[in-house]
């Protein structure tokens, strides 16, 4: 059954990101040929800062449509629950679990679909690799100055879309306990869950000692601040941010755990008992 919701999600919206995928498309396209046609001439020329603002909407569109899928994703889980759609849905013999897993799962889809789209537009528009080599650098730093440290990077960025989806389906779903004013209870709602989760990270990271750990972030930051032009202190920094990271990755996670947990028991039991649709 979860595959078919899946599926269902995956066909109401497939027109919006096919779009979207085209234009980015197009596009990149457009600035591979306007580097070719004025990439060469000199700055301040009309044409050459055309090919720059091109460039720089594309990279703006990549960067805002990885965006509108959590967007989009949350208007499509807000219409088939709580519209008039919602109203077949929840008729349906289907546990609120396997809705709220099917959003969370077709926005994973959704982001990697675009997330593919953005590099092939990127490629297109230098025209191969070399240009954006330099954008892979930092996380080979990482890999190579500390495994452990690198794996947890990765897995925080790939889970994050998951985590945020979960959020906006718990913002929509306490927003809706109320019969008027809901978006401004689902705010209040999503303000209560940050606040939540800093108290539960501030408790973990002051029980492993590290209760100061933003403000030596701050610090190593500000020691090395051309870490971002010069390799050696972009190293520098990855290495010292790994020793600062060094105890902390499995609290975290069991802490990133719980929160999950807690936020889809809530939205299971709010789908299940106080769901109101009128």
């Amino acid at each position: 059954m979860l595959i078919k919701l899946i599926k269902y999600d995956i066909r109401a919206d497939y027109k919006k990101y096919m779009i979207t995928a085209a234009v980015i498309l197009l596009l990149s396209l457009a600035v591979r040929l306007a580097d070719i046609k004025f990439g060469n001439l000199d700055n301040g020329s009309d044409w050459k800062l055309l090919f720059e603002f091109l460039a720089a909407a594309l990279i703006l569109l990549c960067g805002v449509a990885l965006l509108m899928t959590l967007i989009i994703s949350a208007v499509r889980y807000q219409k088939k629950m709580y519209s008039d759609e919602g109203y077949l849905m929840n008729t349906l013999p289907i546990h609120p679990v396997l809705h709220i897993l099917s959003s969370i799962l077709t926005t994973c889809i959704w982001t990697v679909f675009i997330a593919a789209v953005d590099l092939l537009a990127l490629i297109i528009s230098a025209g191969g690799m070399a240009f954006w080599e330099g954008f892979f650098t930092p996380f080979v730093y990482m890999w190579n100055s500390d495994r452990v440290f690198a794996f947890n990077t990765f897995a925080y960025l790939i889970l994050t879309p998951v985590t945020m989806m979960l959020t906006l389906i718990f913002t929509i779903n306490f927003g809706y306990l109320f019969r008027s004013h809901r978006i401004v209870a689902g705010i209040g709602g999503y303000v209560g869950l940050c606040i939540i989760s800093q108290i539960l990270t501030a408790i973990i990271y002051f029980l492993l000692g590290k209760a100061n750990v933003n403000a030596k972030i701050s610090y190593i930051i500000s020691e090395n601040p051309n870490y971002f032009s010069s390799s050696e202190s972009y190293q520098r920094v990855i290495v010292e941010l790994a020793k600062l990271s060094e105890g902390s990755y499995l609290p975290s996670l069991i802490a990133n755990i719980i929160l999950f947990a807690a936020l889809l028991i809530i939205s299971v039991y709010i789908l299940k008992k106080k769901i109101d649709l009128d």
